[in-house]
């Protein structure tokens, strides 16, 4: 039975402190997230938090997995579903066949200026999108739409 929709898995990660995080986003995304395990004294007890792998000493910190589950994957999933549920304005397909498209759009009707977004299926952008549009005559422009915990990121502004 293949996975729902935010049906994440948790596994020990491929380093000693780790814990990697494999959530569905889509049909044929499926995105990861991994913490690495820490200890942080706190009125004299050690207590264990998880700490955002790769983002240097500076990276946000969870006390628990359900903490991680509620800040980090399940607000990517809401977001990552509420972008495509635009019907008219998502399709799930290839970037090339997107170009495609918004050429065809772009020369049925030449003062429209066509938009769409499609996954951006490049294996460092999962969980990303790439947005489609044609502004002049026949150049499919792109920009990527970064999903992130708190919105979409859109040319580093946070939307």
């Amino acid at each position: 039975e293949p996975a729902q929709i935010g049906e994440v898995i948790i596994r020990p990660g491929s380093t000693k402190k780790s814990v990697s995080f494999t959530y569905k986003l889509y049909q044929g995304v499926v995105a990861h997230f991994k913490v690495n395990e820490d200890v942080e004294m706190i009125n004299g007890k050690e207590n264990l938090v998880y700490v955002e792998a790769n983002s240097g000493p500076t990276g946000e910190r969870y006390e628990s997995l359900d903490e991680v589950l509620s800040n980090v994957i399940d607000p990517i999933v809401q977001h990552y579903n509420e972008a495509v549920s635009f019907r008219d304005k998502f399709l799930n397909v290839s970037w090339p066949e997107l170009q495609a498209t918004l050429r065809d759009m772009k020369s049925r009707d030449p003062k429209r200026i066509p938009y769409m977004i499609c996954p951006d299926t490049r294996k460092d952008r999962v969980g990303s999108f790439l947005l489609g549009f044609v502004p002049g005559t026949k150049t499919v422009n792109r920009a990527s739409i970064m999903i992130t915990p708190d919105g979409f990121k859109l040319r580093n502004v946070l939307h």
